[in-house]
């Protein structure tokens, strides 16, 4: 936990004032970044996971404030009812279709994480231009393929 603090310190202090600084390991993007950038959702279920089934008794919400011309990024990620996550991302796909990975995320500690990350403008100023060709995936033990998937949605 020092480790994720520290470095969520340190890239808060890189992004300058258009970041302000953390208070603790799970923030709020909009409390980091107030009204820079702009705001991305999704919901997240295993019902929307493709190829499915995800984890059907699983949820979890992802909100995020993005910069497009640096590419800057603050996010959360928060789920409920499913166990060892093993990872997180934001992946290149319209609603029903499986893509690559665009951007890694933090790993989930406890079921939820924050953090900051710099993405390529390029990709950012995609992703803002039509977040729905973009979802985020949690993927579990039970469910390596994904356990939960939402959409992007400003």
């Amino acid at each position: 936990m020092k480790n994720f603090v520290s470095a969520t310190l340190a890239a808060a202090l890189a992004l300058g004032p258009a970041v302000p600084a953390l208070a603790d390991g799970h923030q709020d993007p909009d409390k980091v970044m107030g009204d820079s950038g702009v705001k991305l959702l999704a919901e997240l279920t295993g019902e929307a996971e493709v190829p499915g089934p995800g984890d059907m008794d699983g949820s979890g919400m992802f909100k995020a404030r993005l910069i497009p011309s640096s590419g800057q990024m603050c996010y959360e990620v928060m789920v409920d009812d499913i166990d060892d996550v093993t990872g997180a991302h934001i992946h290149f796909g319209a609603e029903g279709v499986a893509g690559d990975v665009a951007v890694a995320l933090k790993d989930l500690d406890d079921g939820k994480v924050s953090d900051c990350l710099t993405m390529d403008s390029a990709l950012a100023v995609r992703i803002l231009d039509d977040p729905s060709q973009f979802y985020v995936n949690v993927h579990d033990t039970d469910h390596p393929a994904g356990a939960l998937r939402g959409q992007l949605m400003k």
